[in-house]
């Protein structure tokens, strides 16, 4: 196996290892006020969630997937996701009505 195969192997390898994980996050208004009943759905797996009375969720996600939020009250956001995202617990997103 020459360099490039291998080389090529190990980015494949290492780029589809990346398993999601939970990432917990909260949606507010500018003026922190908590939202509820909103949809967060992660666009790469279309995996959904509603946030709770706080504004709370948690979905599966990693680094390069786009969350969508949206409700029949606030305007339809998307968010990128990196690595620094779980850093910042909880992951705060802000829409508007």
């Amino acid at each position: 196996m020459n360099k490039w195969t291998l080389l090529l192997l190990l980015f494949y390898g290492q780029a589809f290892c990346q398993e999601r994980r939970a990432l917990p996050g909260r949606v507010i208004l500018a003026d922190n006020t908590a939202v509820p009943n909103v949809f967060v759905i992660n666009k790469a797996t279309r995996t959904e969630t509603k946030t709770d009375v706080a504004g709370s969720f948690s979905i599966p996600a990693r680094a390069g997937d786009r969350l969508a939020v949206y409700s029949a009250d606030t305007e339809v956001r998307e968010f990128a996701i990196s690595d620094a995202s779980f850093a910042k617990v909880p992951y705060v997103l802000s829409v508007d009505f």
